[in-house]
């Protein structure tokens, strides 16, 4: 089985369910790809693997694909026990989008 996975599933996620079905089924030989998300989606629609393991981004505007959800992935805020947000009961993304070491695109410092 070829499965196509981006980078931070492949390490993790896949590799543990890659590893369970192995021991289940020792006969299958899986072969787990990753790269980014625009690339994987190239190479599904190529057939160069048969599953791609990835967050879905969006609406599914591609009729030639289905998507199936595998778990709810949640995000908590880590502070220390002296940061200000800790005393905070409710936090929105928006509120710290601003603060030092925090961005969309990657996690806080």
């Amino acid at each position: 089985m070829r499965i196509g996975s981006v980078d931070p599933l492949a390490a993790g996620f896949v590799t543990a369910v890659v590893d369970r079905l192995s021991r289940r089924y020792p006969r299958i030989l899986f072969h787990v790809m990753a790269s980014s998300t625009d690339m994987l989606h190239g190479n599904l629609f190529d057939r160069d693997f048969d599953l791609l393991i990835a967050r879905r981004f969006g609406a599914l505007t591609d009729e030639r694909l289905n998507f199936e959800f595998l778990f709810d992935d949640s995000y908590v805020v880590v502070a220390g026990t002296q940061n200000p947000w800790v005393r905070r009961r409710r936090i929105t993304l928006a509120e710290l989008l601003d603060e030092p070491g925090c961005s969309v695109t990657r996690s806080c410092t």
